[in-house]
């Protein structure tokens, strides 16, 4: 016996069929001859399904890193405001540093330099517009005067800096892209930190999914696939879709390069999920509300063309039809064309071999 694939991954036997044979199935149909069989022949109808290819991948659940912010120069840790699991906008207060808050700020760029009275340029009226927002000055320009120190006063008053002083020093505001979630204070109130010691770690607000993609995957999954993602210890199921692939490998110390991926969640997903093993199914290619029949009811003809038997309504003899076939998921095979929706096709079309053959 020959067997002909199909199409790539469908191995099909090829068999031909015999009108007056009916033939067992793995369910226990018994194998009989004669004539006026053909209404006995295993069948089953084309549906509309919707036919996906699947990656399977493992991942975990938590907050994408965001990086963290240093301190400006050394000083003492004297007061903690954000913790872990807060969630920090622009304009909040994050912890005291030698009696100054360090307050998040989302500008276009940072603040590089010592701003008080006498002081003009462009960064000047970065810090008036900021105060304007805030409704401590009636209109911005670049010169830093009296006025503008007032209103500086009053915002590290509002902010709870210990010695209000009308100064903008360098490190009092934290640039940033905002609003961002505490990930980790790795300071406590007391330390003795130096220039540029990390104070602050953040990650994304909302839960996503980390996940390691082979080469080859990396090259198949692409931003905007869909996800399916199973909690390994509990079961509960999330959707999301493929928000990230990086372009650089990680490579282990095996010399292996996996390519991290980042999956965005279409739901608000429970605390306790954070830090979960997670099994990631990604939809790389799918057939929408298309015709399939069950893989079995393919064989090719002398040609080697894919073909289905459809049978017919009054049990005369099932017609061979030329089809064209498409995407294949477990058991069902894409038709695009050569049958329609509710079409009955006969299952594991075939014949015993002639006398003699």
């Amino acid at each position: 016996m020959s067997v002909v694939s199909a199409r790539p991954g469908i191995r099909i036997p090829a068999w031909t069929l015999q009108l007056t044979v009916c033939v067992a199935l793995a369910s226990g149909l018994a194998a009989c001859s004669g004539e006026g069989n053909a209404s006995q022949l295993p069948t089953a109808a084309a549906e509309v399904r919707t036919i996906e290819r699947v990656e399977s991948v493992r991942g975990r659940f938590g907050h994408g890193a965001l990086g963290g912010i240093e301190s400006a120069s050394e000083g003492v840790v004297t007061r903690l405001v954000a913790a872990p699991g807060d969630t920090v906008d622009a304009g909040d207060p994050l912890l005291e540093l030698s009696g100054r808050m360090i307050v998040a700020w989302g500008g276009d760029r940072p603040f590089w330099r010592e701003l008080a009275v006498g002081s003009s340029g462009d960064d000047v009226l970065m810090l008036e517009e900021l105060l304007v927002d805030m409704g401590l000055l009636s209109s911005p320009d670049d010169d830093f005067d009296a006025e503008t120190e007032t209103a500086v006063t009053a915002f590290q008053s509002q902010l709870g800096f210990a010695q209000p002083d009308g100064v903008l020093r360098l490190g009092d505001l934290a640039f940033g892209v905002w609003p961002a979630r505490v990930g980790s204070v790795p300071v406590r109130v007391g330390d003795v930190v130096g220039e540029s010691e990390r104070l602050v770690e953040f990650t994304e607000p909302t839960m996503s999914i980390q996940v390691d993609l082979t080469p080859s995957q990396r090259l198949t999954i692409r931003q905007g696939d869909r996800v399916r993602a199973t909690v390994t210890a509990t079961r509960d199921v999330f959707t999301g879709e493929v928000v990230s692939v990086a372009t650089e490998a990680n490579v282990d110390e095996a010399g292996s390069e996996t390519y991290r991926a980042t999956i965005g969640l279409d739901s608000e997903v429970p605390s306790e999920v954070d830090g979960a093993a997670a099994q990631v199914s990604i939809v790389v290619e799918s057939a929408v509300e298309v015709v399939a029949v069950l893989v079995s009811a393919l064989t090719v003809d002398a040609e080697g063309i894919d073909v289905v038997f459809v049978s017919s309504a009054d049990a005369s003899d099932p017609v061979e039809r030329r089809v064209e076939v498409g995407l294949s998921e477990g058991n069902w095979v894409e038709v695009r064309s050569g049958v329609t929706a509710g079409d009955v096709v006969v299952v594991a079309p075939r014949t015993l071999a002639p006398d003699g053959g």
